[in-house]
């Protein structure tokens, strides 16, 4: 149930991030290889020429916000997407760890040992940076608070 019910938030924060960065840097609605080395340090690798933007993982989206594609993909472009006062390093830290969290979902790991305070709080930031309608959004889908509230202490 503690899973399931974070399910919407996770959707919400995957779909939100990835189509933001995925306008910004592929408006054709794919990605290239060329582009992904335009925008990128070379980290990441693709191999067919041509990928439509929802074949691409979460863990990619994430990436295009990490460090080392600060000058590539962050300063020239990906900025505008968020609110003027977003810190590039803080969204891809929030974004890495809920990434971590939703892969744990997504493939049964447990998930009783995770700070959900920490992670509510995540989320919030990366809605946040984005525009006050994914706030609010986010504000309406938070199904997870209730369950989180009525999880067993012995998981604690």
């Amino acid at each position: 149930m503690l899973a399931a019910a974070y399910l919407p938030a996770l959707e919400t924060v995957e779909t939100i991030v990835s189509n933001r960065i995925s306008r910004s840097l592929f408006p054709s609605g794919y990605v290239s290889k060329l582009a992904v080395h335009q925008y990128s340090t070379g980290k990441y690798t693709q191999d067919d020429d041509l990928v439509h933007v929802s074949d691409m993982t979460f863990g990619f989206w994430v990436y295009m916000l990490a460090g080392e594609n600060k000058n590539t993909a962050w300063t020239p472009k990906l900025y505008l997407e968020f609110r003027p006062k977003t810190r590039r390093a803080q969204l891809h830290e929030d974004l890495a760890s809920i990434k971590k969290f939703r892969n744990s979902v997504a493939h049964h790991e447990p998930i009783w040992q995770i700070n959900f305070d920490v992670l509510d709080s995540q989320i919030a930031r990366v809605l946040w940076a984005v525009s006050d309608a994914a706030v609010q959004w986010g504000n309406r889908i938070h199904l997870h608070k209730a369950t989180v509230e009525a999880r067993p202490r012995w998981l604690d």
